[in-house]
């Protein structure tokens, strides 16, 4: 039997929502420890008895709040990409794509594991191993496309989890140095890299 939801407990989900918006875009711009309570209730225009209403632990309760529905997102993500590994996807979209996946997570605006492995020691381990376990299950599906007969051109016999890890730090690094790396142009970057691993990897 579904319970339905009055106006007040929309309003609730809608406020409580603001203030997670509100505290990661804070969180990722000034980090955990600069970012105080007063400032999210400033930001948000609540006042500090009403927020605390919401998450009665306070900042830590925000943080870890805003950390797992980091968690789903990225799931949600890696679940999409996983998708497009298809069997006969040509071998540089493939690696293109794992690329700029790979970026994407560690890189982009709005991305948390960045402020997660900044943080990570606010967290109980179980709070952050989403990282490891997404990372691996976007190699396992990769390992699979790559061990298909479908995939042209013909792989030569390496250790593929360990030559997928090499090229996973292409992205990892190019996320912790940005534009630098890549002289503005991130698509040529990603491109050449692909071009680059296809020569080293296939006969």
């Amino acid at each position: 039997m579904s319970i339905k939801m009055t106006i007040r407990d929309l309003q609730a989900m809608e406020r409580r929502k603001q203030i997670l918006d509100v505290s990661k875009k804070l969180f990722l711009e000034k980090g955990y420890h600069a970012t105080s309570m007063r400032m999210i209730n400033k930001t948000v225009g609540l006042s500090e008895a009403l927020t605390y209403h919401y998450f009665p632990n306070g900042k830590l309760e925000i943080f870890k709040a805003v950390v797992e529905a980091g968690h789903e997102k990225t799931i949600k993500q890696i679940q999409q990409v996983i998708q497009t590994f298809r069997d006969d996807l040509p071998l540089k979209d493939a690696l293109i794509t794992y690329g700029k996946t790979v970026h994407s997570l560690f890189a982009a605006d709005d991305s948390i594991i960045p402020l997660v492995i900044r943080e990570h020691h606010l967290l109980d381990k179980s709070e952050y191993t989403f990282i490891n376990e997404t990372t691996q299950q976007l190699i396992d599906t990769f390992i699979s496309y790559l061990t298909s007969l479908k995939v042209k051109p013909k792989l030569k016999v390496f250790d593929l989890r360990l030559g997928i890890l090499q090229y996973t730090y292409n992205f990892t690094t190019s996320s912790l140095f940005g534009e630098s790396l890549f002289n503005d142009n991130y698509d040529e970057y990603v491109e050449k890299i692909a071009d680059l691993t296809i020569k080293l990897w296939c006969e």
